[in-house]
């Protein structure tokens, strides 16, 4: 039997109970469309989705035509993934590779992709955030794109208990228990471009809805439709965006691309 990593304790848990709840719909939903107005509407980009997880961020953008490389730590999350995407249209299936590993899994990958997603994954780098960013650029190519989602230090701060959790190195942690470092726009910033990157979008999200755990399926469309529109809207707002739960910048790679503004 493999080494049980980190995150499988959490993998079924994650896939099937987040993303069920308004919470993670919104977190799912808000990301997505930030993301997709950098896109231009330009098709076959070379995708990695970094950290990938259950493949849902995957099978999205490959609906949308793009070929996607799902690299995860977690075996479980990979199994999941490959299981889920098992039972998507073929022509769509081709358009997806998965694969179990980390940032050391991209070696010899230099100058790969036109976007790279990293959400929910830099947070838990405790230890090499900046390495762990290096490699990521070192994959994308010039004009490309890289989305960062991570913790919010604002939110983690007030949700701290001064006694449990030092101020100084913004460690908390998550619902299993998992150590995770939260960031502020500025820190997010520095780091990205420290290693040659620029910012393009900034944005909050899960501002208004971070408690809410009832389940999307009970939920009227009206207000479906009305719960995201007021996320994305008060992620965008300056005095809002930095309380946000998660944060998510988007950086630009040097260089003439498919995706460069």
């Amino acid at each position: 039997m493999g080494e049980v990593h980190r995150f499988d304790k959490a993998a079924e848990h994650f896939t099937s109970d987040h993303y069920a709840t308004v919470r993670g719909r919104v977190r799912q939903d808000v990301t997505r469309y930030n993301l997709q107005e950098h896109l231009l509407d330009i098709e076959h980009l070379e995708v990695l989705d970094f950290g990938g997880g259950d493949g849902r961020d995957a099978i999205w953008l490959a609906s949308l035509g793009h070929n996607v490389t799902v690299i995860d730590e977690s075996d479980k999350m990979v199994d999941i993934a490959r299981q889920t995407l098992s039972q998507g249209e073929p022509s769509m299936r081709k358009r997806i590779k998965i694969e179990q590993g980390d940032e050391h899994s991209l070696a010899g990958l230099h100058n790969t992709f036109d976007l790279i997603l990293s959400h929910g994954v830099l947070m838990y780098e405790l230890e090499h955030p900046v390495s762990q960013l290096r490699n990521l650029c070192d994959v994308l190519r010039p004009g490309g794109l890289l989305s960062l989602l991570s913790k919010g230090l604002d939110a983690a701060r007030q949700q701290a208990k001064p006694e449990d959790i030092p101020e100084l190195n913004r460690i908390s942690l998550n619902h299993e228990g998992i150590a995770r470092r939260a960031y502020s726009f500025e820190q997010l910033e520095f780091m990205t471009k420290r290693i040659g990157l620029k910012t393009i979008g900034k944005y909050g999200v899960r501002v208004l809805h971070d408690n809410d755990y009832r389940l999307w399926a009970d939920i009227p469309t009206s207000e479906l439709r009305f719960i995201i529109s007021n996320e994305i809207q008060a992620g965008r707002e300056p005095s809002l965006r930095d309380m946000a739960q998660m944060l998510q910048i988007i950086v630009s790679k040097p260089g003439a691309g498919r995706l460069a503004s």
